[in-house]
């Protein structure tokens, strides 16, 4: 470690004595030094845990085996033999991973190739060059449809992993698997959030967490498991929901800022709202309250939250626990401080709009839900339309059957605009 200028180890005989007892485990920053100096992989050594051992990628020659099987299975014996399958994967392989949108800067891609390869190892002008790309898609998002968006973000975090396999120096490898966990973290965001595919979103959130580690970012690691939380809750599985936000809530003990804690905080509020714990959605939200305005050293990557957006969090959770009048509340005073060009968040604030009126005011519902449509239209969000969605089968049984077809035919315009699921 202190040839990897870590100097403040934090190590002991006792503590050593404990991992071999068995006492405990030896936590995360001492994982890889403990291969180098065994010279065996970390499952071989007995450093990962059951949870850790199945999340485990497949190598490379697994994963084309598993490939080479599915073509096989879906071709028919006989239409492709091995060669060519792997020809035409080489080929893809070698298709361009970036395109050019992802930065004015076009020679961006080769210039790294060039002076990864010229250094014969990771330099901190490669480093720079994919941070500025990270930046220049966390920025993209706000602007450019998902779909093609995600492809490009995906492209990215596979480069990212290539340059981090070939090493480098403590620094400039902590750097780029910064940079690396907040693509991926992106990619899980678009794919969940904006796209509505959990399965590819898990994987991505997987990526980024492991990431985290080589990084020793632990207000990343918090986020990325926010969003994990996010996933467990929609598959219907609380335990690891609360699982995910303790693990989180453990890592922003860890220099984060209020911001960032106010924001785990919402998270919760949210995430406990749609396992029906009111209780602790309540604690939270008014834990996150107290923490806002205040600013402090707030990480870059955390430009989808501020005090606007925790008012729609709190909307949102009073929403779903029944508490109608306080949710309207916080959902307009969101609309009053929201920036004018935050269309997907002002499609999912009248979404939820719209759903508290649906007892009271049918009127009121079918207008919001069609300003939540206005705003899809202008920026395509999978959670908005579901919002929506989820509005229009609760209105199905008023007697405005004419507004019904509207807002339906609004819907099926949409869905086939986007490529989405059918109403």
């Amino acid at each position: 470690m202190t040839a990897e200028n870590e100097t403040d180890t934090g190590l002991s005989r006792n503590t050593v004595r404990r991992w071999e007892s068995g006492e405990r485990a030896p936590e995360p920053r001492y994982r890889k030094y403990l291969v180098i100096v065994f010279g065996m992989p970390a499952d071989e050594l007995g450093l990962l845990d059951p949870e850790e051992l199945a999340m485990r990628p497949a190598t490379n020659d697994d994963g084309i085996e598993v490939l080479w099987r599915l073509v096989s299975m879906f071709s028919g014996k006989g239409e492709m033999d091995r060669e060519t399958f792997m020809k035409g994967l080489l080929a893809f392989g070698a298709a361009p991973l970036l395109p050019s949108l992802l930065t004015e800067n076009t020679d961006v891609p080769a210039r790294m190739a060039q002076q990864l390869n010229a250094s014969g190892g990771l330099s901190s002008a490669v480093v720079d060059d994919f941070e500025a790309i990270t930046l220049s898609q966390r920025h993209l998002y706000w602007s450019t449809a998902p779909l093609p968006l995600y492809t490009s973000v995906k492209a990215h975090v596979s480069l990212g992993q290539e340059l981090l396999s070939a090493g480098g120096s403590q620094a400039e490898t902590r750097r780029l698997a910064t940079a690396l966990s907040e693509s991926a973290m992106l990619a899980g965001r678009i794919a969940f959030f904006d796209l509505k595919r959990v399965q590819p979103a898990e994987s991505d959130l997987t990526l980024a967490l492991q990431a985290t580690e080589e990084a020793g970012d632990h207000a990343l690691a918090a986020a990325v498991l926010a969003h994990v939380s996010f996933l467990a809750a929609h598959n219907g599985d609380a335990s690891a929901a609360r699982a995910a936000l303790s693990a989180a809530t453990a890592h922003s003990r860890h220099r984060t800022g209020p911001l960032t804690r106010a924001w785990l905080s919402c998270v919760e509020a949210e995430v406990m709202a749609s396992v029906n714990d009111s209780d602790t959605s309540m604690r939270a939200l008014n834990r996150a309250e107290g923490l806002l305005p205040d600013e402090g050293d707030e990480p870059d990557w955390l430009d989808f939250f501020d005090a606007s957006r925790f008012a729609g969090f709190a909307g949102h959770a009073h929403h779903v626990l029944g508490n109608h009048e306080q949710a309207r509340t916080h959902l307009e005073t969101s609309l009053e401080q929201l920036d004018p060009d935050a269309a997907k968040q002002k499609a999912v604030i009248y979404a939820d709009l719209a759903a508290t009126h649906i007892d009271t005011d049918a009127e009121a519902a079918f207008t919001y839900a069609g300003k939540a449509l206005d705003q899809l239209s202008e920026s395509w969000y999978a959670t908005g339309y579901d919002r929506v969605q989820e509005v229009r089968h609760q209105l199905t049984g008023q007697q405005q059957h004419r507004q019904v077809r509207e807002l339906e035919d609004r819907m099926r315009s949409m869905v086939a605009v986007n490529g989405q699921r059918s109403v």
